[in-house]
């Protein structure tokens, strides 16, 4: 399955559906095409709400954006870089409320060990 897309949605869905409930947050990722001609971004969310933790579009509850390359999204999602670089570099900008990420970087991590089989079935081409 092609990385972002909505089959990668639901299977990322179904991976972390296990997960405890942890906040009442929403992140969303601002992903640009930077080999496209005319610049086109593919956005997300991912809801850690109060009942359950998903992914989604809907952009309308998201508190914080992280926005970045699509080179720099695959290189974080296939672990080859870390957030943490990518945002010191200025390869990740950051834009609403920042305590919602530093408020939540145990779900995060957690997140990331439930997306590991996902990983392994995506296209990061």
């Amino acid at each position: 399955m092609r990385y972002l897309s909505d089959e990668w949605l639901e299977a990322a869905n179904v991976a972390v559906a296990p997960m405890e409930p942890v906040a009442d947050a929403a992140i969303a990722f601002a992903v640009t095409d930077e080999t496209a001609e005319v610049e086109t971004i593919e956005s997300y969310v991912l809801d850690l709400g109060p009942e359950s933790v998903r992914y989604h579009r809907d952009l309308s509850r998201a508190e914080l954006t992280l926005r970045m390359s699509r080179s720099t999204a695959i290189a974080i999602a296939n672990g080859s870089l870390s957030a943490q670089r990518s945002f010191l570099s200025g390869d990740l900008q950051v834009a609403g409320d920042v305590r919602v990420l530093l408020g939540h970087t145990k779900a995060m991590a957690d997140i990331d060990d439930y997306l590991s089989p996902v990983r392994a079935a995506t296209d990061f081409s």
